[in-house]
């Protein structure tokens, strides 16, 4: 697919602009994100998307563009394209990074937990599928900055 040379209105733009961004805010479940994504892009743009966001996320961990170009296969250039955008501010990618390491802070937290639950008592900890929902919820909740109440 390719992007018509002819320019829109910049009233048309601002609208349609508008409605991207209001449908992308109010898309609730990672399934709707992924259907949504899985129609709207195509394999080669959702490729380019995820490499961007892994660079910045591996920039911001302190990874080396050395060790970046050889995990994701990018050159050079596209790396210092993504420093470049961070060290102009990159409030979108950082923001992205955070949810990341709160993520992956949870997702160790509860490991944790479940290895104390082996040790101790031999067993692993696995709720039910209630349980495990609200406390997906709940950290979704949290991510999103909206107070939560377990």
């Amino acid at each position: 697919m390719q992007v018509s040379k002819s320019s829109l209105s910049p009233k048309i733009k601002r609208e349609i602009e508008a409605s991207f961004w209001w449908v992308l805010a109010n898309l609730q479940r990672e399934e709707e994100v992924k259907n949504f994504f899985n129609d709207f892009l195509s394999p080669t743009e959702k490729t380019m998307l995820i490499k961007r966001l892994a660079i910045a996320v591996l920039l911001l961990k302190g990874y080396t563009y050395e060790n970046i170009r050889e995990v994701l296969k990018v050159s050079y250039p596209t790396i210092n394209h993504i420093q470049r955008w961070l060290s102009g501010g990159g409030k979108g990618y950082r923001m992205v990074f955070d949810k990341l390491i709160a993520r992956e802070k949870f997702d160790e937290f509860f490991e944790s937990i479940d290895n104390f639950l082996k040790d101790i008592f031999g067993i692993h900890f696995t709720a039910d599928k209630e349980t495990q929902k609200t406390v997906e919820e709940g950290f979704k909740n949290i991510l999103s900055n909206k107070q939560v109440c377990f």
